[in-house]
């Protein structure tokens, strides 16, 4: 899911093949007040966070499908970490949200 870690943008993902979650996370600090387009991606192969159409971070240690709740208990959210003792809720607004079952191109 996407949401926020410590005053910066993330993006999670477990997948079947890495069977753990792993995190993506801007490494520039988030500004309060302020909108952002981020997007986090995952081709099947490679997971990238996009904050503003700027690639921010990648990662390939992943692998295969999707994992949720398979390997692991944690749970598909936007703007929410949620696992299998832990919520934390993204404090701020969303707008337009959105899930494809397919990697989009990028431009």
């Amino acid at each position: 899911g996407v949401g926020g870690q410590q005053g910066r943008i993330a993006f999670g993902i477990a997948t079947l093949g890495a069977r753990r979650m792993t995190y993506l996370i801007d490494p520039d600090w988030s500004d309060t007040d302020v909108w952002y387009h981020v997007a986090g991606v995952y081709d099947g192969a490679e997971a990238r966070l996009y904050v503003n159409t700027v690639l921010k971070a990648t990662d390939t240690l992943h692998g295969g499908l999707v994992a949720y709740g398979g390997h692991t208990q944690d749970r598909f959210a936007i703007g929410r970490y949620l696992d299998a003792n832990e919520a934390f809720n993204h404090r701020g607004m969303l707008d337009d949200a959105a899930l494809f079952a397919r990697a989009l191109g990028e431009g």
